[in-house]
């Protein structure tokens, strides 16, 4: 089954359900000095229960934009390092940058770890794994149960998916005018927005959240570096070429 995301439409919708919920606030004329109880009292309430509902969603959603992006961002630091510059690699090599990535925090965790049994060794006591062990394992943990149902990667084993991914633009790059449209249009035609990947650039701005329907996506697995199965097919037009 091919799932296609169509970032950005979503977001729009649920900003405009916020913009509508606090308008209907404006409109509800003093606020402060309403008697408790009394219908505007109730009419209050409910909105304010449903703005921090929707606020506690948008929280969820860039908590899950962010999480989707880390990859992106990873795997585009590290293409941007190899040399010569590949037009495709191997599926077993992108097999292999999943692994890397997952594994990304190991140092920092097994430091932390080290830090805190020598620590507690010289005060003879046990204090718990720290707040940071504990995101760090979460991380994994999560991010391992997807490899194992199938990691969503963009297909970097072909070369067009390769070109556009190098083409990946920077968050910084985004106009009111083209915030939450799809680059198909400048990707072809501007070629001042399709700079090589600079790990300056992504280290300052992070990678455009918009781009992602842009690109083929794919699922690679755990259990067999050979496995991959079809996650979104690429909007670009030179899919179709």
């Amino acid at each position: 089954m091919v799932v296609v995301d169509v970032v950005g439409v979503h977001d729009t919708r649920f900003t405009s359900t916020i913009k509508g919920a606090k308008l209907t606030m404006k409109k509800i004329k003093n606020r402060e000095s309403i008697h408790p109880g009394s219908r505007k009292a109730e009419q209050v309430t409910r909105v304010n229960l449903r703005l921090n509902k929707l606020d506690q969603k948008k929280k969820a959603l860039n908590t899950d934009k962010s999480n989707k992006m880390a990859r992106y961002h990873y795997l585009a630091n590290r293409i941007s390092q190899l040399e010569p510059q590949p037009t495709r690699i191997s599926l077993e090599d992108l097999h292999s940058l999943v692994i890397q990535y997952i594994d990304r925090d190991d140092d920092i965790y097994n430091q932390l770890k080290s830090d805190r049994e020598i620590r507690d060794s010289k005060l003879k006591r046990y204090s718990g794994k720290t707040a940071r062990e504990g995101e760090i394992e979460s991380r994994k943990e999560r991010e391992l149960s997807e490899f194992n149902s199938g990691f969503v990667v963009p297909d970097l084993t072909d070369n067009i998916t390769m070109d556009l991914f190098k083409q990946f633009p920077s968050a910084r790059k985004i106009s009111k005018k083209t915030k939450g449209k799809t680059h198909s249009s400048q990707v072809n035609q501007d070629n001042s927005d399709n700079q090589q990947l600079d790990e300056d650039e992504l280290s300052k701005h992070g990678l455009d959240f918009n781009y992602l329907p842009q690109l083929k996506l794919i699922r690679v697995y755990s259990n067999d570096n050979s496995r991959s199965d079809l996650f979104q097919s690429g909007q670009n037009p030179i899919y179709n070429k």
